[in-house]
């Protein structure tokens, strides 16, 4: 369940970076980048099953928002 935590502080950073964006362009910059790393790692890490469902919402989504 690790990868369940990377991937939940991934979308925590990145809310949270574009929270701070108004403020400070630098902190905002240094948590996206720690969303993209544990997102990326939280992926990685995550059964089979996970990523196949993650990767089919995620074409559903690319789907929906480009009509």
């Amino acid at each position: 369940m690790l990868w369940l935590v990377a991937i939940a502080a991934s979308l925590i950073f990145w809310l949270w970076g574009r929270r701070l964006q108004i403020v400070d362009e630098v902190y905002s910059v240094a948590l996206y980048i720690s969303a993209v790393i544990s997102g990326l790692w939280g992926f990685w890490i995550a059964p089979a099953e996970a990523q196949l469902t993650v990767a089919f919402l995620t074409l559903i989504g690319v789907r929906r928002l480009s009509r």
